[in-house]
């Protein structure tokens, strides 16, 4: 997703999700355990795959992506929901905290476990697995396979969590406005919490064929520290 230039920060702004206005605050969540059935791990009751999908001003490949994966998942035979998180103020991009919002929202209509893709980016190899993560988080979108990004750290693009991963690591930070950032502090919290992340290994596709980045005509800083 790229970022706004539109200056300052915003109290408390909206998104919209489903038809649906949801309201987030800019600090970090803070997700309560609450022992019902829809909280408990799913045991071989088959799992419910939440596609978070942080969302402005991109309607173009949204059109694109939607059946895309809908037909990517459906290979897959992957139960899923796609959540369209659309920010709707004036204020710099926060993918961090619609990505929360959807992880409330998901966990609300059965999902038990998510993935982050950002929109503008389109899995092509079937072996790429969404299927629910059962030794730890997954990078889809590699360092070695995604088409910019090359750094050993990187943690964007595409994640699949589970319901009890994302919640033990306290979601994803708010604090971020803007291009960036915090994807580098959802790779802190989980390295800090003892997550081993798994990319995707012995593939038979590589930087130039493994995904399609649909974005077209915007400049980009991949300069990091």
């Amino acid at each position: 997703m790229g970022p706004r230039e539109d200056e300052g920060t915003p109290g408390r702004p909206s998104a919209i999700l489903g038809g649906r206005n949801c309201y987030y605050e800019p600090e970090d969540s803070n997700f309560t355990d609450v022992e019902t059935d829809l909280e408990k791990e799913d045991q071989g009751s088959g799992h419910k795959l939440a596609v978070l999908v942080p969302y402005r001003d991109r309607f173009e490949e949204l059109m694109e992506f939607i059946p895309h994966m809908q037909n990517f998942l459906k290979i897959q035979k992957i139960e899923h929901k796609i959540y369209v998180l659309n920010q709707v103020d004036s204020y710099r991009f926060n993918r961090a905290a619609l990505i929360n919002v959807g992880f409330e929202l998901s966990m609300l209509d059965g999902s038990d476990y998510i993935v982050m893709n950002d929109v503008d980016i389109l899995p092509l190899n079937q072996e790429l697995s969404y299927e629910f993560p059962t030794k730890g988080p997954v990078h889809l979108a590699a360092p070695n396979l995604h088409p910019m990004y090359h750094f050993p750290q990187f943690l964007g693009a595409i994640v699949v969590l589970t319901r009890s991963q994302f919640k033990h690591i306290d979601g994803m930070s708010n604090k971020y406005w803007g291009w960036g950032v915090e994807d580098d502090e959802l790779y802190l919290r989980l390295t800090h919490a003892g997550f081993n992340i798994s990319r995707p290994e012995n593939i038979s596709t590589g930087i130039h064929n493994t995904f399609r980045q649909v974005t077209e005509n915007i400049v980009i800083n991949i300069f990091r520290k």
